[in-house]
């Protein structure tokens, strides 16, 4: 549902977005796998906005911007969460 909304990490991530470094708790920029990345940007978007709708009292799209983020964040290594700077 949301994957198709344009505007949206999952969007961005086809097309031609900048890409931000990742950095670990000391600020040293982490390399990753493009897929891992990928994932890693799409998770962190959809959680903001997950957390944006909360403040907005709309829980409905809360829930589909939070569950698609965990599914994303589920793709990625959990000692490489452990230690990104800024994770939700």
């Amino acid at each position: 549902m949301v994957n198709n909304a344009p505007g949206t990490a999952p969007a961005m991530a086809r097309g031609n977005a900048i890409s931000p470094s990742i950095l670990d708790q000391s600020g040293k920029t982490i390399d990753i796998p493009k897929e891992e990345r990928k994932s890693l940007i799409i998770a962190m978007s959809l959680h903001e906005k997950g957390r944006a709708s909360l403040k907005k009292k709309d829980f409905n799209l809360a829930l589909v911007f939070l569950l698609e983020a965990d599914e994303e964040f589920s793709r990625v290594r959990l000692e490489l969460l452990e230690n990104v700077s800024n994770l939700g």
